[in-house]
């Protein structure tokens, strides 16, 4: 079954997202303070409750988030990234 996030997702959880698809699933906080918090979308407390308790983000070091389902593998720099 294919689940559309843009249905499945909350509206920031949807933004949340949309950052980590853009920006190749593994992105530093300051990234998506970056693209959510100066351009308005978001929220400081939104960004870090979303990181925290978000079924969609998973830590993967300090500063450092991913989309779940999504693992980092070695690839050449245009395909760095395989989806589950």
């Amino acid at each position: 079954m294919h689940l559309d996030p843009a249905r499945e997702l909350t509206g920031m959880e949807y933004e949340l997202y949309k950052v980590f698809r853009q920006n190749g699933f593994v992105v530093s906080k300051r990234t998506l303070s970056a693209c959510l918090i100066d351009t308005g979308k978001m929220e400081l407390g939104t960004l870090q409750s979303l990181l925290s308790r978000s079924p969609i983000v998973v830590s993967q070091s300090v500063g450092v988030y991913a989309l779940r389902g999504v693992t980092p593998r070695a690839a050449g720099p245009e395909d760095q990234f395989q989806s589950h």
